[in-house]
């Protein structure tokens, strides 16, 4: 569901971005894409982590989530470098925008990512890959912000320059995005202790247990 619904935003972004000559609402559309992908790459590896382990495949596939989650991070700062070549393109040489119907798309954008991201927030807490694809539709939300802004000045004052501005926005908040992913991907797949877990604090809590004599192996 959460794909469709993002689906319809790009088709909506792409249209108006080339009708308004807007690089800010091509670059959200460029970035709701990449929601569709990561919804689409989460949803494959939510499957893939039901799937029953094998004699060779002993942990089952829960990992597959995990490699997703960081190809959805390399895939967004891929459109990020894109929006960044553009953006700095037109503030060199800025181009007249239709303000108000940047605006207006920008608005049905915001609510289907308010939408989507409703429908995503309790699965996130479970999955860093399903977390992933989150993250994406929030960073998402957050460009519409922007771009909305963007609109709503650019209809007033005629300065075009905010366009460019918008999309530098959009491709920080992407990388920023990108980079909390591939953190904490990289950490379950070098086995690191989970965030926040201290193995002192563990020993000293077990040691205190009534019986517990000795504890090794932490």
């Amino acid at each position: 569901i959460a794909a469709a619904v993002t689906g319809v935003i790009v088709i909506a972004e792409v249209t108006g971005g080339i009708l308004s000559n807007s690089l800010a609402l091509l670059s959200d559309s460029g970035h709701a894409f990449a929601d569709v992908v990561a919804l689409l790459l989460s949803l494959f590896g939510v499957h893939q982590a039901r799937r029953q382990r094998t004699p060779s495949m002993t942990f089952g596939y829960h990992r597959v989530g995990i490699l997703i989650a960081l190809i959805n991070a390399a895939l967004l700062v891929i459109i990020a470098g894109t929006i960044i070549y553009e953006a700095l393109r037109r503030l060199q040489n800025p181009q007249p925008v239709e303000g108000l119907l940047m605006f207006s798309i920008a608005l049905v954008g915001l609510a289907a990512n308010v939408a989507v991201a409703l429908l995503l927030r309790d699965f996130q807490r479970e999955s860093l890959n399903v977390r992933s694809a989150f993250v994406n539709v929030l960073g998402d939300l957050l460009g519409s912000v922007g771009v909305i802004l963007g609109g709503i000045i650019i209809a007033f004052t005629g300065f075009n320059l905010v366009d460019p501005a918008a999309s530098l926005l959009i491709a920080g908040i992407i990388i920023f995005a990108a980079t909390t992913i591939v953190r904490d991907g990289l950490r379950i797949l070098l086995e690191a202790s989970p965030e926040g877990l201290h193995d002192e604090q563990m020993l000293e809590a077990l040691q205190k247990i009534n019986g517990v004599k000795e504890v090794h192996d932490l």
